[in-house]
């Protein structure tokens, strides 16, 4: 199983937070650019959620925005023809 989670971070963080959980990724589902942040919604292995907490605490030093959420602690992939 992997997790579905949102990364929330600054318009100037964006670039910095995708390079430190690049090799952590299964997919990247989406990016969402807002006037002031960005969202970009990832699939992960549930392993790397430490990974991710200590990559968000150092986003944070510059940027108390910063934020994850969890949206989904049990994605599959369905098989077809179920």
């Amino acid at each position: 199983m992997k997790i579905r989670m949102k990364f929330s971070v600054g318009q100037d963080q964006m670039e910095a937070a995708k390079s430190m959980i690049a090799t952590t990724i299964h997919k990247k589902e989406y990016e969402i650019e807002q006037e002031t942040y960005k969202e970009l919604v990832i699939v992960y292995e549930p392993h790397w959620f430490r990974e991710f907490d200590n990559i968000l605490q150092e986003l944070k030093r510059t940027d108390q925005t910063c934020s994850i959420e969890i949206l989904d602690n049990s994605v599959i992939k369905l098989l077809s023809g179920r």
